[in-house]
């Protein structure tokens, strides 16, 4: 490597004539001043080498793009002096992170990284040992799998049903009748997807204070085309708002309401569901 700055020779001795003449000595200054630019980037390539403006001495890997005034690095960012270093500050925060799709985020002991769109947290010292999450609400627009036991210390609000591999299906829905028309289906289930229900309903009249809430357990017996059901709890207050029934027909477990006065009601219903059949 060409030597980047010149060295002026005093001497032994002062004034004993061994040194660089003043001439010599001062081109060796101006030569080291038109230098300086270009001793900004003094390591060697693949070390940091801090490049202003296109002004390097070796590959620069941490380049300040001037126009953007954005700092490029292509490096390993390493403290040097401690373990821990900090980015950024509660008053000045990074915005966007950005990781690669093979790289993963390293968070103490816990590792995450992303796979076909899916987040895994798993230990860093066994990438098939799983860590866990705890978090307080979850909300979710799908659906959420788990190979493990879920926890939450908080409320979980899910926009569709739950189904669990021990064969229970939970879900929620509403249904609002126009009118007193008897036998209205409010809901269907596949008559093949399970072998005993239990609905918890609550139906009000609109805009009213009358209101009703029970509870419907449905047993579909052995011959797969008929279904018993049990109506407990009533709980009404005000009127009565509307009497249940609940049958089998094309193939589906029909929940059916048959309203008392002729307006509009609102439905809201939950219910939970063994997925058996019987053999």
């Amino acid at each position: 490597m060409p030597q980047l700055i010149e060295f002026i020779d005093i001497g032994e001795l002062p004034n004993d004539g061994t040194g660089d003449p003043l001439r010599v000595a001062f081109d060796k200054i101006n030569n080291n001043f038109a230098r300086i630019p270009t001793l900004n980037q003094g390591g060697p390539n693949t070390a940091i080498q801090y490049n202003n403006n296109g002004l390097s001495g070796g590959t620069a890997n941490l380049v300040y793009d001037v126009p953007n005034n954005a700092v490029r690095m292509n490096t390993d960012m390493v403290p040097i002096t401690t373990n821990i270093v900090d980015l950024g500050s509660d008053e000045k925060r990074y915005a966007n992170l950005w990781l690669a799709k093979n790289d993963s985020l390293h968070i103490g002991n816990v590792s995450i990284r992303e796979n076909l769109g899916v987040l895994s947290f798993y230990n860093q010292a066994n990438n098939l040992i799983q860590s866990d999450i705890q978090v307080g609400n979850i909300y979710s627009s799908g659906d959420i799998f788990s190979i493990g036991n879920v926890t939450s210390t908080g409320t979980m609000t899910i926009q569709g049903g739950i189904g669990l591999n021990g064969g229970i299906s939970i879900n929620s829905e509403s249904f609002t009748t126009p009118n007193n028309t008897a036998n209205q289906v409010i809901y269907e289930l596949p008559q093949l997807s399970f072998s005993t229900v239990k609905f918890q309903i609550s139906s009000y009249v609109v805009d009213s204070n009358d209101s009703q809430t029970a509870t419907i357990v449905v047993h579909k017996r052995h011959d797969g085309i008929r279904a018993q059901h049990t109506i407990f709890g009533t709980v009404f207050i005000g009127n009565a708002v509307t009497r249940y029934n609940v049958d089998i027909a094309y193939g589906n477990l029909r929940l059916m309401v048959s309203p008392i006065p002729n307006l509009a009601i609102q439905h809201l219903f939950s219910y939970q569901s063994d997925t058996g059949v019987f053999v």
